[in-house]
């Protein structure tokens, strides 16, 4: 019966040679990688745990970065921090899983990351890593592209997120948020708790998709398995599976992950799915642009002014597949990143209110939290009216002079929304330095003191080359440095900190960073502030939250914690329980 079989010896041999001849070489490569990075002299001059000869740092740094922890890396970044005696910045070794990486917490420091040199004509290049994001960002997304392919990007989209074309769609960011008070009321009525992430969510899928598209996906008024919600075609439902089967990045190798051969079927699957809803919906949008319905009430339909993000970005260009396929990249990014951070913002602001609402008297931080928290009222009070605790829903919803409130009246608001974005902020940068070449120059910073760790002579040289590493500009270290915030009260969450022109003007440059600086900033802040602002106008005087299953943050009980799903999102979900009134 296995004479049958197309069988020779031959070619079993030259298939187990050729194989056999890879992995030599793979492994070859690796430990000549291995081999350079431990006897890189530059790299031993910046701050670092003691590395095992073979092993590295894949011990000692690896048990702070414990994928079986659940929490955030930034806090296991925290510990070695400290240990190292806080220095400018770190390096750790885990070369033997194919991972170097400087961690960055000084300002000046990071600002020269993100900043244009030569050879980086855009700042350094977004780290390799974010590749495993592809199938959910898009692969042409503006967060993984480089060169002027992302600068032709990043020009035709900013025409959407522009500050004045922002503001002018107050009304339809209003309409949204309406939605979101009046399920914060039936929460309320019911005494239900609930996830303040998914309403969060919701909320800013609404927006964003509206913003971007001009089209109403009901996030917030569908049921959980409803609408765009359902499996297996809903847009939002696609999305979320594609972000659970993303790899983890900074969470440890996963041999059963990376193993694993019906993860990366699902998540193709699923890509295929969702670009293909997302291609009809785009094409549909960009053939309204060119031929926008008629309606009987106006005489000149075709000079209604674009208003969505893509119609914006796309005015002047031929609908063809690549343009649309493009968009669609771009649209998975907003979907994604553009309500997820977003989102977490809102969660940490209500949960910083409910410290102000719910918080004992006897607690050390009472009066700072009633303080704070009456400054809020005070100005919401002033500004729209003392009669109607949700009367910022209206007076907001005005395109004519809601810029001018939120930019110029509203300074005790906005900076409650810097100090929960400096306290917490939801995502951070990684980027990468190229080798060494004729196009590369060397890539050098400043080390003010000679590594303890290093027996290279060298060590006590001012600078470091950090060719071939990748780097992470850790904003949750950099916004809780005690010798930048104070030492007293870098981890306290003070607004009023914002208000003092002597003390703002004397923080280092880049030392406030969550939408990271330079020419690859994230191009949603503007929204994402606006967002942050309208909701804390809108709930601020109405509500009394509290903060349920643990994590008060008073009393002695620790914070709530952040985790790591492709940015920092709460742990718990931010789980609350909600009042009428205060």
């Amino acid at each position: 019966m296995f004479a049958a079989i197309p069988f020779s010896i031959p070619l079993l041999l030259t298939l187990s040679l050729t194989v056999i001849a890879y992995l030599a070489l793979r492994l070859f490569r690796h430990i000549r990688y291995n081999i350079w990075v431990r006897t890189n002299p530059e790299f031993a001059k910046i701050p670092h745990l003691p590395q095992h000869w073979l092993l590295g740092n894949l011990i000692n740094v690896g048990k702070h970065l414990d994928p079986s922890l659940p929490r955030h890396p930034d806090y296991g970044f925290e510990e070695i921090w400290n240990k190292l005696d806080r220095p400018p910045c770190f390096w750790f070794d885990m070369a033997l899983v194919g991972i170097i990486v400087l961690v960055v917490v000084d300002p000046a420091l990071a600002e020269a990351v993100t900043e244009p040199r030569p050879g980086l004509k855009y700042s350094t290049l977004k780290s390799d890593t974010l590749q495993s994001f592809s199938r959910l960002l898009g692969w042409e997304s503006l967060v993984l592209v480089h060169g002027e392919e992302w600068r032709s990007l990043r020009r035709r989209f900013n025409k959407g997120f522009a500050p004045t074309h922002l503001h002018s769609l107050a009304p339809l960011i209003l309409d949204r948020t309406q939605i979101f008070i009046s399920r914060l009321k039936a929460f309320a009525q019911s005494g239900e708790d609930f996830l303040m992430r998914d309403l969060a969510q919701d909320l800013t899928t609404d927006i964003i998709t509206m913003v971007s598209l001009e089209r109403d996906f009901g996030a917030q008024t569908s049921g959980k398995d409803m609408g765009e919600n359902a499996w297996p075609f809903g847009i939002f439902y696609l999305t979320k599976c594609l972000a659970e089967q993303a790899f983890k990045v900074g969470q440890g190798f996963n041999l059963l992950q990376s193993i694993d051969p019906v993860r990366p079927f699902m998540a193709w699957l699923n890509e295929r799915i969702l670009n293909w809803r997302l291609y009809h919906i785009v094409s549909e949008k960009l053939n309204e642009t060119r031929h926008p319905p008629s309606h009987s009430t106006d005489s000149k339909p075709s000079t209604r002014p674009s208003r969505s993000i893509v119609q914006l970005a796309t005015a002047d260009l031929p609908p063809n597949r690549a343009l649309i396929n493009n968009t669609v990249s771009q649209i998975k990014s907003f979907l994604f990143a553009g309500q997820d951070t977003t989102a977490t913002l809102i969660q940490w602001l209500t949960f910083e209110l409910s410290k102000c609402t719910s918080m004992p008297p006897i607690d050390p931080q009472y009066a700072h939290c009633r303080a704070i928290y009456q400054a809020l009222v005070d100005e919401h009070d002033a500004v729209f009216g003392a009669h109607d605790p949700f009367s910022a829903l209206a007076a907001l919803a005005d395109p004519t002079s809601s810029e001018a409130t939120i930019n110029t009246r509203l300074p005790v608001t906005n900076a409650w929304v810097k100090e929960a974005l400096r306290l917490h902020p939801p995502a951070a940068t990684a980027r990468y330095v190229p080798l060494e070449s004729a196009n590369m120059p060397p890539f050098e910073i400043p080390i003010p003191n000679a590594n303890p760790n290093s027996s290279s002579s060298s060590s006590s040289s001012s600078t470091a080359r950090i060719n071939g590493l990748r780097i992470y500009n850790c904003q949750y270290l950099l916004h809780r440095d005690p010798s930048i915030w104070g030492h007293d009260t870098a981890a306290l969450f003070n607004p009023s900190r914002w208000l003092d022109e002597d003390y703002v003007r004397a923080l280092p440059t880049g030392a406030w960073r969550p939408f990271e600086r330079g020419p690859r900033n994230c191009i949603g802040q503007t929204l994402a502030v606006l967002e942050g602002v309208v909701v804390l106008c809108c709930v601020a005087r109405g509500f009394a939250f509290e903060k349920r299953g643990g994590g008060k943050g008073w009393g002695g009980e620790e914070e709530v914690r952040t985790t790591l799903r492709v940015t920092a999102v709460v742990g718990d979900g931010m789980r609350m329980g909600v009042k009428l009134g205060v």
